[in-house]
């Protein structure tokens, strides 16, 4: 961020620490609603209903800071990373009050940038119960999505919204036998992908002339945790493991999900996966939509980065895209993915990559523009792409892994069954062979493997 960020963590905690009564504000005192900031029927209708209502609304006009992608910088994402990866964040587990006061922060951030409350009370929160709760309802721990708008350009395509989004959640604190505690500052999950959220709104909010679609940024609670009981279940297949506040905002949508154009999360966008893959960056959901494949393929020449891609199915639920995809809304999914440090005590602000989280930043910054100023909306593929990139990001890894075996964990055997992988996906390139739908089960025990066997030695 700009001179907010720059400053000591102390400066930086007391600006950003009104809590969401940073909220914009009548003379009154009364905070201003959705609603009311953009010109639509006062008293009593909630943001959810107003945010349908877009295209009766002027763009907000107001001073902004300076926009733009080369407004993200490395610098100021390492500062994020390291404050809310700090210790006094206690791993920002759902419903604990560190979660809360990161909330809060994010609230203040969007104010800053004089984006508008788009929760459904007149605030920036979308407030949600989870875990245990009595017959009526009442109890559980509360979560809060952090929710911000920025008003579309064009008076017919503002109507429809383009989510940039990630979650800001991550674990408890453990005791140990002895008493102790233990920490997960969770910097690269998803302490990343809360700074890559912030520069990019920051970005857009800074922009001269506003992109068509609007904008609504999404800060996630509840990503993480045990199964819920009433996970979805659909065509992709699979239950959602934790996805509490994407899942609820699907149940519970600020602006109808007909009107999301798309949605775009980003979840650990600052490491190497395995360690290995220095120059890449993941993407799953192109498959899905043919527009949002083509935004990603026009920004990737020019982004010092791979954009490797894989298919919503092969990842199944591991983020915040999963309820969206669920809903055939169509979604991206930006990560560098797994590395020996994942859900561990030792992801810590040191080990994140600057530069590479800065390219992955300004590269999905891009990526959204395009799909925001497209003249049509992206259009959900009831039949995956079955083209030749899963099987591309496939070899890359595999060889990327044999080539460096010393530095894994890996058996002789599961070495041997990762060399037949790479050779049959090899020969499957080779020949222009495609992944017809009946060979999908073999990609999806690669992945498998490559996410839960395989691992970096200590």
């Amino acid at each position: 961020m700009r001179a907010s960020a720059a400053g000591s963590g102390e400066k930086r905690k007391s600006e950003m620490s009104a809590s969401t009564s940073a909220t914009p504000r009548m003379k009154s005192g009364t905070p201003r609603s959705t609603c009311a900031i953009l010109g639509a029927p006062p008293g009593g209708v909630k943001a959810s209903l107003c945010l349908s209502l877009l295209a009766l609304a002027p763009a907000a006009a107001q001073e902004r800071p300076a926009g733009g992608a080369e407004s993200i910088t490395a610098a100021e994402l390492s500062a994020h990373v390291r404050f809310f990866a700090s210790d006094t964040f206690r791993g920002r587990g759902t419903g604990s009050p560190e979660a809360h006061r990161a909330a809060t922060v994010i609230a203040g951030e969007y104010a800053r940038l004089g984006l508008l409350p788009a929760g459904p009370e007149r605030e920036f929160l979308q407030v949600f119960s989870h875990g245990p709760q009595g017959p009526k309802g009442e109890g559980g721990k509360v979560g809060r999505n952090v929710l911000a708008l920025l008003p579309g350009s064009d008076p017919e395509r503002r109507r429809e919204v383009v989510i940039v989004s990630a979650h800001y959640d991550h674990l408890w604190p453990r005791t140990r036998p002895d008493g102790s505690e233990v920490l997960f500052p969770g910097a690269d999950d998803n302490a990343s992908g809360v700074a890559a959220l912030l520069e990019i709104a920051e970005a857009f909010a800074g922009d001269a002339s506003p992109p068509a679609r609007s904008l609504l940024f999404a800060a996630w609670d509840g990503e993480e945790g045990g199964p819920p009981s009433d996970a979805p279940g659909g065509p992709l297949g699979g239950a959602a493991l934790g996805l509490r506040g994407s899942r609820h905002f699907v149940k519970e949508p600020v602006v109808p999900l007909e009107r999301i154009a798309a949605m775009t999360t980003m979840d650990m966008v600052s490491r190497d996966f395995l360690g290995v893959m220095e120059d890449t960056v993941y993407v799953v959901g192109a498959e899905r939509s043919d527009a949002l494949r083509e935004a990603v393929e026009a920004v990737a020449p020019d982004s010092g980065l791979s954009f490797d891609h894989a298919g919503i199915d092969l990842i199944g639920p591991r983020s915040d895209h999963f309820p969206f995809a669920l809903r055939e809304v169509p979604v991206l999914f930006f990560s560098t993915s797994q590395h020996r440090d994942y859900h561990r005590p030792t992801d810590r602000p040191e080990k994140c990559r600057p530069g590479k989280m800065e390219a992955i930043a300004r590269a999905v910054y891009r990526i959204v523009r395009r799909i925001a100023d497209a003249a049509a909306r992206p259009a959900w593929r009831a039949e995956p792409r079955a083209g030749p990139e899963e099987l591309k990001s496939l070899v890359r890894v595999a060889g990327r892994i044999l080539e460096r075996r010393e530095r894994f964990a890996m058996d002789d055997a599961t070495a041997e069954q990762l060399r037949k992988i790479h050779a049959d996906a090899s020969r499957a390139l080779e020949t222009g062979e495609e992944v017809p739908a009946e060979k999908r089960n073999a990609l999806k025990m690669a992945a498998g493997m490559l996410l839960f066997r395989i691992r970096e030695k200590e």
